[in-house]
């Protein structure tokens, strides 16, 4: 029987940030990934909700892509 693998999955978790788990604003805000847009989703995201970082992305792709 092979010996189970737990190491590389455990190491690989701590690398990937989970898309799935939600974040708050003060969270998303301080974080380093999202330091060059911090002035658009201070305004865009609504305090005491939580965020997926798909949903960030997707709320900063929406509002840069939209008409001036």
């Amino acid at each position: 029987m092979p010996a189970a693998d737990n190491g590389d999955k455990a190491a690989d978790a701590r690398e990937k940030p989970d898309k799935r788990k939600l974040y708050t604003k003060g969270q998303i805000l301080s974080s380093s990934r999202y330091r060059a847009r911090r002035d658009v989703l201070g305004a865009l995201l609504e305090d005491g909700r939580g965020y997926t970082l798909e949903e960030t992305d997707s709320i900063i792709n929406k509002f840069m892509e939209r008409k001036v």
